[in-house]
């Protein structure tokens, strides 16, 4: 595992498209790869891209309570066909959790499809939780379970 490179944004859009009904197109991942603090993680093997995980560093402040939060977003996560269920989102996402809990992160934020019942599962099984559905999130109207993970300082997040 690594960070992204701008070579591997050709692999990187394929899996991508064979992932999700309406994809990312190539510029969104070069605005966070050249533009958006964060992480941008690939799964390697020999030169081929096997899966990414995209995560940006967002904040809150609220200006009466004086609180600031902020929280790792998990953009996108994809596995290549044929590779999957060999623990390649699990590394990519607990790189990503090691890459942002030395950055004051509080936690891990992500969507997902409310009918995608495997990645449901997945995430729940890394320890996220469901904190919220919202009706017609994307742009097919398909609803989204909003998910966290609270990351307490000093997780060893890598077992």
């Amino acid at each position: 595992m690594r960070n992204c490179r701008e070579e591997d944004l050709d692999e990187v859009c394929a899996i991508e498209k064979r992932n999700f009904p309406s994809p990312n197109p190539r510029w969104w991942f070069e605005r966070i790869l050249f533009q958006k603090p964060g992480a941008f993680l690939v799964a390697v093997e020999g030169k081929d891209v096997l899966g990414f995980a995209v995560a940006v560093i967002e904040m809150n402040f609220r200006l009466w309570g004086f609180r600031f939060d902020k929280w790792s977003h998990l953009m996108d996560l994809a596995v290549r066909e044929g590779r999957r269920r060999e623990g390649i989102g699990t590394a990519l996402i607990k790189g990503l959790a090691n890459r942002v809990k030395g950055r004051g992160i509080s936690c891990i934020k992500l969507e997902v499809r409310a009918q995608n019942i495997g990645a449901r599962k997945f995430y729940r099984s890394l320890g996220f939780i469901k904190e919220d559905f919202v009706e017609n999130y994307y742009s097919n109207g398909d609803n989204a379970l909003k998910m966290r993970k609270d990351l307490p300082p000093g997780e060893n997040t890598t077992s």
